[in-house]
């Protein structure tokens, strides 16, 4: 039975009029004793349908949840109604649009209040989409592998960012974070290579491990005094990043959140840092001044291995 098919058992009386089962008694009228049975039928709310501005391909849709579920891979253009057939389209489902190598652009409806986890994961032709306001999550790997993105704009609506959402979207040049973000997700941005600026907002605590990682383009970047925690590998790789102002607000920094980052050149430690993790800053080849707090309590071995020009 299909997965998207929903079972229903129904109890019917079947009713036998064979001669064993009619009683004649004194001229009355015959009684009929029934055989109560149980007949099972399945009622469908899963359909492949063609619409119009869905080009080249036919989408599974769930009309009790109001999910597009799937879509043929030869899919080219996906303008979505905020209705099918009178039924309000609510979310876009995992891996609905997955490995959609053809796919070029999508239009997503205000109806639409989540897009599931790699939702449209390697879609590599895709260069344009539409995040509408009425959308609250974007799933882990949402758009991960779309490498022919070049800019994305997240409505403020959205409250999460799931991991690696933009993992190796290469030609990403240019995105925003809403403040309506107060994590940046493991892997989020990973491989982003052609990202050169990203603005922080202060809504964000949390700059999870390899948020940033390889986005080697990357020379600027605003981290707000909202952050507390900077996880391993954040940064590493970004070899462009010139400068980063680690605040106050930050307490912990992980190991190898700066590893090579090659063109920074000092770096200050703020007094709420006691401890400087292993690889935190190795490969900074360019890094020739470090301020480092009283706060500091320990320095990991390889905290600075590699760092051939800098002198503490």
């Amino acid at each position: 039975m299909s997965k998207h098919t929903q079972k229903m058992i129904a109890s019917v009386l079947a009713f036998s009029l064979s001669a064993s089962s009619v009683i004649f008694a004194n001229a009355a009228e015959p009684t009929i004793q029934p055989d109560i049975g149980e007949l099972e039928f399945e009622i469908k709310t899963t359909e492949w349908i063609t619409l119009d501005g869905i080009t080249d391909a036919a989408i599974l849709f769930d009309f009790e949840t109001g999910t597009i579920l799937d879509v043929h891979d030869s899919i080219t253009c996906a303008n979505i109604p905020d209705t099918i057939n009178g039924v309000s389209v609510n979310s876009i489902y995992n891996t609905a649009f997955k490995g959609c190598t053809k796919l070029v652009s999508v239009d997503i409806p205000n109806s639409v209040t989540e897009i599931g986890a790699g939702a449209f994961s390697g879609c590599s032709e895709l260069k344009e989409i539409n995040i509408p306001e009425s959308v609250t999550e974007i799933g882990a790997g949402a758009f991960s592998g779309c490498s022919s993105l070049v800019e994305v704009i997240i409505p403020p609506s959205v409250v999460e960012i799931g991991a690696g959402a933009f993992y190796d979207c290469s030609n990403l040049a240019k995105i925003n974070i809403p403040n309506t973000i107060t994590a940046i997700g493991a892997a989020t941005f990973i491989y982003c290579h052609n990202l050169q600026t990203i603005d922080i907002p202060n809504s964000v605590t949390e700059i999870a491990a390899a948020a940033f990682n390889g986005c080697n383009n990357l020379v600027s970047v605003n981290i707000p005094n909202s952050v507390t925690e900077i996880g391993s590998a954040a940064f590493n790789g970004c070899s462009s990043l010139q400068e980063v102002v680690i605040p106050s607000s930050v307490i912990e920094i992980g190991s190898a959140a700066f590893m090579y980052c090659s063109a920074l050149s000092s770096i200050e430690i703020p007094s709420s840092i006691t401890k400087i993790q292993s690889s935190t800053f190795k490969g900074c080849t360019s890094l020739t001044k470090v301020v480092i707090p009283d706060s500091i309590k320990e320095i990991a071995e390889s905290a600075f291995k590699d760092c051939a020009n800098l002198v503490l």
